[in-house]
């Protein structure tokens, strides 16, 4: 994966702070599969509940076995067919192999023949199943979620490593098409605790992604592993360590849905320097250290966001985000700087009214960008 784009960068921002059958059982699973708690019916139920979203979701993973419903994963099971059948010029950039743990260019169509794990990035608009109306990206955009997700495929010969162990900029979803896969997942540990948007591969970089199992011992990293098989799902919030490989007897076929956020919580407080809501990039950083790093890098509510026209923000929303901004940990603060924001419906109208703006505008910049891509 790569670091999220920064969608504040279009305005160039002055200031830059650093279990078998139907149901599934959610909870705290074991590697051997066993679950309890809440159980779900389908992968669209799961994005709807209030437990997931309020306890689970940017907080701690989960593994879901058969969750996902047999409508749904017969409309999606054949996909990787179909994509490599539309490799071609305009796209073949997407196409990756992965080399001692890390991807690498694919190097032509006769690298579609390799023995070596194959990833093609941006899947979601390849196939009607993924991308179309009734496609597993719309199923996440029309969730609470809100985000429309970037889909990548991710196919493996028997008894290969994939990408050695590392964290994500995103939140992902892992879902097995066909095959199995054993994913080794741990805790974030250093950076990755406070729920990262960018990464870096400079190793001495405090956003550097990637582990060695020595570092992993060292740093006491609580992990466990999880085989996944066809329907199953693993959901992984960004920061948390991962390292897949496939066993000795099975291929695997898995789509990795990323949950790329437009806004997190600094970007907002970004937005209402920009618009005038902060009189300074001192009143800026003000706010940034009242906030622990996990506060100021989670998203802000997406799916509130979709369709209002930008010019004419909604006091109900206005409303939503003011309940959003007390519940997040200001104990670094007293109240009034919390107030002071909370309480400036023009200062959180305006910036919904930016992020709005900036919204659409990428929008069409990413429609010009993917129009010929998978033709």
């Amino acid at each position: 994966w790569s670091p999220r784009p920064m969608i504040w960068a279009i305005l160039l921002l002055a200031w830059t702070p650093l279990a078998e059958g139907g149901l599934e059982a959610e909870g705290v699973c074991q590697g051997d599969g066993t679950c309890t708690l809440t159980s779900y019916g389908s992968l669209s139920e799961l994005l709807k509940d209030s437990h997931f979203l309020q306890q689970v979701y940017q907080t701690s993973y989960r593994y879901f076995p058969k969750i996902v419903d047999e409508e749904t994963f017969k409309m999606i099971s054949d996909a990787d067919k179909r994509i490599f059948g539309k490799y071609g010029a305009t796209n073949r950039h997407l196409f990756k192999t992965i080399v001692n743990g890390k991807p690498e260019p694919l190097g032509g169509p006769e690298g579609l023949r390799s023995t070596a794990p194959i990833i093609v990035n941006s899947v979601q608009d390849a196939d009607e199943s993924l991308g179309g109306e009734q496609g597993l990206a719309t199923l996440f955009e029309a969730s609470d979620i809100g985000v429309r997700p970037n889909i990548n495929m991710y196919v493996s010969p028997a008894d290969r490593i994939g990408l050695t162990a590392h964290h994500d900029p995103q939140d992902v979803f892992i879902l097995q098409l066909s095959g199995s896969k054993i994913w080794k997942v741990c805790h974030p540990i250093g950076g990755g605790v406070e729920l990262p948007t960018r990464v870096s591969d400079d190793p001495s970089h405090p956003l550097y992604y990637r582990y060695t199992d020595e570092k992993l011992e060292k740093e006491g990293a609580k992990c466990e592993s999880f085989t996944l098989r066809e329907k199953d799902v693993l959901y992984m919030p960004r920061g948390t360590i991962h390292a897949p490989r496939t066993t000795a007897s099975n291929h695997s076929v898995h789509l990795t849905i990323g949950i790329d956020g437009d806004f997190t919580w600094g970007d907002f407080l970004k937005g209402v320097r920009r618009t005038g809501g902060l009189k300074s990039n001192d009143a800026l950083a003000a706010y940034f250290d009242c906030l622990p790093g996990r506060s100021l890098n989670m998203l802000v509510p997406h799916r509130a966001l979709q369709g209002v026209p930008p010019h004419s923000v909604p006091k109900a929303l206005v409303e939503q985000y003011q309940d959003e901004l007390s519940s997040l940990r200001w104990g670094k603060c007293d109240d009034d700087r919390l107030n002071d924001i909370k309480n400036c419906a023009d200062c959180i109208q305006n910036t919904i009214s930016l992020m709005r703006q900036l919204q659409i505008r990428k929008a069409q910049q990413d429609e010009v960008k993917r129009r010929n891509i998978w033709k």
